[in-house]
């Protein structure tokens, strides 16, 4: 088994036993500063590849995902979810790995959740990685 699919293995293993609510910020743990997943736009990484790691990372149905990447590419970035710090930056990383393995320059950061308002994103229905 390769280290990036040691990685997805343990990632999918974290992430099944918390749920990325962008509603619930108890995932960050009492007293932590929830976190959150900022994608941003880039000429670049193709739509699609982007909608399924959307669909993959965070529980997303096609519809959601499809409106986020429209959000992110006419705003410029979107902030998504709400877990701990750790987890947003795993994730992040993960969606970066992912799009370094094709070949795609897309950036992702583990931010406050406090900095972006993910309110305005779809909420996550599914439990994390899928």
């Amino acid at each position: 088994m390769s280290l990036q699919e040691r990685f997805k293995s343990w990632l999918l293993k974290r992430a099944s036993a918390e749920v990325l609510d962008p509603f619930n910020l108890s995932l960050a743990g009492p007293g932590a500063v929830p976190h959150a997943v900022e994608v941003q736009n880039d000429d670049y990484t193709p739509m699609l590849f982007v909608v399924r790691l959307l669909k993959q990372c965070f529980g997303l149905n096609h519809d959601e995902a499809v409106q986020t990447v429209l959000k992110i590419h006419g705003e410029g970035k979107a902030v998504i979810g709400t877990a701990s710090e750790h987890q947003a930056r795993e994730i992040a990383e993960y969606m970066v790995c992912q799009a370094q393995k094709y070949g795609h320059p897309l950036k992702c950061e583990s931010v406050s959740a406090q900095q972006g308002a993910p309110s305005d994103v779809p909420r996550p229905v599914g439990s994390g990685l899928a």
